[in-house]
């Protein structure tokens, strides 16, 4: 079926190339080149390259230099030239007219540079350029983009050793591939029943002695179809199920940690880009401590201009030194623990909230995020919950709490 594809949009290159076709064979040769890449026969459309790039440029954007900066850029890919690759398809990016026209062109760009920097070793460089490929993808709202972002920035969290967010990327990986997936089935079931219907008219015409054989077979297929949508039904219910169980031990989790207060982590032991540091244990365990007593002041960290030098200021500590001793002693860095104690202040707020009068935004903006959305994916990060699953969650746990035991 793929080089049958190709076949085509051979053709069709072809025949827009005599008509002189610019905006028809600037798409086309664009789907040529991610055709071929896809089978690997890039070689194949060798003839189609050396005419295009002849061709004048007359199509009203630009995508004629687009093209070229693709062809150029996976031929380097598959030459194992990546820097050179990684340029060209940075190029194809810029030269892509900026318009919701050409997302798709944006995306084959980004994700063929985030594939060059992959190769290059450059993973955290290969995830930052992805997040853009799915920003677009998620804009685009086209599931075939989604699953592919999804999947690959999955790999590239794995190489860059962040397994978490390897997982929460596979996750969602497989969770729109089987959604993906039911669809199809849904259409093929519903394609079924239609061919079936138009072959009963058919023999209704041709065969009247064959009506009672029809009737048999549509109960048959109806029966089918009963049993298929019972059996997605029951399927989609358990995983709702599974998945509600799972955020309430993820609630409960996150309640026992509010509640435990729990000591922070010590001393890895583990030499790292510190092993020359002079820092002794005891200095480490005072820098802590002073770490600590300011993180615990939800009026210094909850407000929108704390920050690292704040945290030195009030630590009358230097900055490298408090650096090494979060990453020693929290295993992450500012940004990171700062998000940890603010989240874990929104959470206690939102038990707090009795009436519910406080919206996300608020909550957010009283603990310091600046937006929604930074809050709603940070909240996520460190509970596994949005901010509505948690605030509805709290909201069933005090019902349950209230209602009187027998």
């Amino acid at each position: 079926m793929g080089k049958k594809a190709l076949t085509y949009l051979k053709k069709a290159f072809a025949i827009s190339v005599k008509q002189k076709d610019a905006a028809t064979y600037d798409v086309v040769f664009t789907n040529l080149v991610t055709s071929a890449v896809t089978q690997k026969l890039l070689g194949s459309i060798s003839h189609e390259w050396n005419v295009y790039r002849s061709l004048p440029k007359k199509s009203p954007v630009n995508l004629h230099e687009c093209n070229v900066m693709l062809y150029n850029g996976v031929y380097c890919l598959m030459k194992k030239e990546y820097s050179s690759a990684y340029k060209y398809f940075m190029r194809q990016f810029d030269v892509t007219p900026k318009s919701e026209a050409y997302e798709r062109y944006h995306y084959i760009a980004l994700t063929n540079a985030a594939d060059a920097q992959a190769n290059m070793g450059d993973f955290i460089g290969a995830i930052a350029t992805m997040k853009r490929s799915e920003a677009i993808a998620e804009h685009s709202d086209i599931k075939d983009m989604r699953i592919e972002v999804y999947e690959l920035l999955a790999d590239y969290y794995k190489s860059a050793g962040q397994e978490k967010m390897s997982s929460h990327y596979l996750r969602r990986y497989y969770e729109l591939k089987d959604s993906v997936l039911s669809a199809k089935e849904v259409a093929k079931a519903k394609d079924f029943e239609f061919l079936n219907k138009m072959n009963k008219v058919e023999q209704q015409l041709d065969q009247i002695d064959q009506q009672r054989k029809i009737s048999h077979l549509l109960v048959a297929v109806a029966l089918l179809i009963i049993i298929i949508v019972v059996v997605f039904a029951v399927i989609v219910w358990r995983k709702n199920r599974q998945l509600g169980q799972r955020n309430h031990e993820l609630y409960a989790r996150n309640r026992e940690l509010l509640e435990a207060e729990s000591n922070e982590p010590k001393d890895s032991g583990k030499e790292g880009k510190y092993k020359n540091s002079n820092l002794k244990t005891d200095e480490k365990d005072l820098i802590m401590e002073r770490i600590s007593s300011v993180m615990a002041n939800t009026d210094e960290i909850c407000s929108q201009q704390f920050s690292a030098a704040r945290l030195a200021e009030l630590t009358g500590d230097s900055y490298p030194r408090l650096s090494q001793v979060i990453n020693e002693r929290y295993h992450c860095n500012f940004n990171m623990l700062l998000n940890r104690y603010r989240i874990r202040e929104a959470c206690r707020r939102i038990e707090a909230d009795k009436e519910r009068r406080l919206t996300i935004e608020a909550i957010a903006n009283e603990v310091g995020f600046k937006s929604r959305t930074t809050f709603t994916t940070a909240f996520k990060h460190f509970t596994g919950l949005t901010p509505t699953d948690y605030i509805r969650m709290s909201k069933e746990d005090k019902a349950t709490a209230a209602i009187p035991q027998a």
